[in-house]
């Protein structure tokens, strides 16, 4: 016995040692460097440690700038904590998956080209993914908390490019997993530009394939949603306020159904024009 716990005392400092000797020194060197020599993008990290006390990953202030060298990712704070009952349960568990501080530019450059479409190269050369037995990972969650600064999407291959922007988004998810049936609890807010937000809670089993809970969209900016409609529309909305509210229950398991209770709809301060006033000189 006092064998077995003086090598298991020997393995143990060797693998503290190993990881944060080696590790994570060069979790520090390798991605930047890798992401500069097939990518050639710019990669920026406070620090990357990995902890051996508690299998966990964390990163702060990443930065991962586009093609041209303009900021496409960033975030303030990440942690990846596995979980010991991994070795006990089906799939990987973790017990923490956390995002905080993100900030991200998605740009549509042309048809079919965005500022990660570089990213994507390698995934031409892999084997097509056979849908028909693809099973889905088994994958568990304990705690998922994922809050954003800033989401950009932009569209310059428009004849008026457009532009839009999320902020706070807040996902917060317990015990989510695609082991488990049971249903358990999430929560998402998200504010637009101008104004608008988005409150989003339920429950949701991902083998079950089943999603019930209440979705709130309050004081919606209606011209944002406008101006990406504007090619197809033959009127201008100068202002406009929407709410929708109500109960829902999805089932995604064999064939998609829906049902939506307690329904409500608004809409304030509506102001609509025609885009030619001379076609139409008296509305």
């Amino acid at each position: 016995m006092h064998s077995f716990l003086r090598v298991a005392t020997i393995l143990y400092t060797i693998y503290l040692a190993f990881a944060l000797l080696v590790i994570s020194p060069a979790l520090n060197v390798i991605p930047h460097k890798y992401m500069l020599d097939t990518y050639d993008r710019q990669l920026e990290t406070g620090w990357v440690v990995l902890n051996p006390f508690t299998l966990s990953l964390d990163v702060s202030d990443a930065r991962l700038n586009d093609s041209t060298g303009e900021q496409f990712m960033a975030f303030r704070d990440a942690s990846v904590n596995l979980s010991l009952s991994s070795v006990w349960q089906p799939g990987w568990v973790f017990d923490e998956l956390l995002l905080q501080g993100l900030y991200l530019e998605v740009t549509r450059i042309t048809e079919g080209t965005y500022n990660f479409s570089d990213l994507l190269n390698g995934s031409e050369k892999l084997p097509p993914a056979t849908t028909d037995s693809a099973e889905i990972p088994h994958l568990t969650v304990h705690d998922l908390a994922l809050q954003s600064d800033r989401l950009i999407v932009n569209d310059l291959d428009r004849e008026a490019p457009y532009r839009s922007q999320w902020s706070g988004l807040q996902i917060n998810m317990l015990d989510v997993s695609t082991v488990r049936e049971e249903g358990k609890p999430y929560t998402v807010t998200v504010e637009g530009e101008n104004g608008g937000k988005l409150a989003w809670n339920g429950e949701i089993s991902i083998p079950k394939g089943i999603s019930t809970g209440h979705l709130a969209i309050s004081n919606l900016y209606l011209p944002s949603l406008w101006r990406f409609a504007q090619p197809w529309l033959q009127f201008e909305l100068e202002d406009g306020r929407l709410a929708i509210a109500g109960q829902y229950r999805v089932d995604w398991n064999d064939t998609l159904s829906y049902k939506i209770s307690d329904g409500q709809l608004g809409f304030t301060s509506v102001n609509i024009v025609p885009q030619s006033v001379k076609d139409l000189p008296d509305t």
